[in-house]
Formats: structure tokens, sequence, C-alpha cells
């Protein structure tokens, strides 16, 4: 589970459901602290894009600097990219 805040009012924000998918695409992976805080950089990124004339082109930036830093990490990124494209998928089709 995430400790983002769910404060919405001033902050850019992905849609309420987003923050569980996003537990549940990296459920199985091990992260250790910059894991983590590449993880929430991340969806912190996908809430950034909320609203973007090219949303699909946001979230190519943001899985690419997430993949890009949970591999300096040394994490276990094999079939992750699917799934987090799978995710995004759903966010641009319920935004």
């Amino acid at each position: 589970m995430t400790n983002r805040s769910s404060l919405t009012e001033e902050t850019p924000n992905a849609p309420g459901w987003a923050d569980s998918r996003i537990d549940e695409v990296f459920g199985g992976l091990a992260l250790d602290d910059a894991g983590v805080a590449a993880r929430e950089a991340y969806a912190d990124c996908l809430a950034g894009c909320r609203g973007a004339v090219d949303v699909d082109a946001g979230h190519d930036g943001c899985r690419r600097a997430l993949l890009a830093a949970l591999d300096a990490a040394g994490a276990d990124t094999q079939g992750l990219e699917q799934r987090l494209m799978a995710l995004e998928a759903e966010i641009s089709a319920g935004t």
C-alpha cells in the first residue's frame, strides 16, 4: 500500500482506483528504498499527466523514467513494462 496523501484539492491526481492498481502491479517486486521512491515518483508522474494534451506521451515518459530508476537500483523488472502499459491504458480510457 502506498503512503501517498489522499488530498486532491491542490495537487494533480490519478483516478482514485489507480493507487490500488499500482500496488497490484508492483506487488510481486522486492523493492529497496530507491525502488519504492521510484514507484512513488511514477505514481506522481502519472497524476501529473492527467488532463495533458498527449496523455499517452506523458505516460511513456513516466514509464521510461521508472524503468531506468529500477534498473539502476538493480530491481528485476521482467514483465513489468507490459503491466505498466496495461495500467496506463486503463487510466487513459478512464480519463
